[in-house]
């Protein structure tokens, strides 16, 4: 988690129009909402505002240790898909859009990843590896859409 964190630090003293704004640790990410008739929950690792220019990218992080087996890490998309249909994240983070980022350890991993968001949510995940966060830095185009392209968050 560290390491995303750096990486967004330093993606933001790079830039002089770059500014993370806020970064919010899983603790205080940890929301209770009312979807479907039940209680749900959802505990991102971490939550972040990053702003280039007048555009703001509200995003929350999920950092892959690869011990999530895939029908909870399954389980958990389908929560930030009713997340945003209840209406809680426009109420509690002020924002219309939010994407999710997820780091895995590996090209595999991340695969397997992407596969599993394909059946449920793809328009909020993007996804990169750790090594390709560390070496390329988390404003360039190493982030990868469910569908196969590499872009930038912006």
């Amino acid at each position: 988690m560290n390491d995303v964190r750096i990486a967004f630090e330093l993606a933001a003293r790079a830039h002089e129009d770059h500014q993370l704004l806020q970064w919010l640790p899983e603790e205080n990410c940890y929301d209770r909402f009312f979807f479907a008739g039940h209680w749900r929950s959802l505990t991102p690792d971490a939550f972040l505002r990053y702003r280039v220019g007048r555009q703001v990218l509200s995003a929350f992080v999920e950092v892959d240790r690869g011990t999530m087996p895939n029908p909870r890490f399954k389980e958990k998309v389908e929560r930030y898909f009713a997340y945003d249909v209840s209406g809680r994240f426009a109420e509690r983070y002020k924002g219309q859009r939010f994407r999710v980022l997820v780091v895995a350890k590996t090209s595999n991993r991340l695969a397997n990843l992407k596969q599993t968001v394909s059946q449920v949510a793809q328009r909020y995940f993007w996804f990169v590896t750790l090594v390709h966060l560390n070496e390329s830095g988390a404003m360039r185009s190493v982030w990868q859409t469910v569908a196969g392209t590499s872009e930038a968050l912006f």
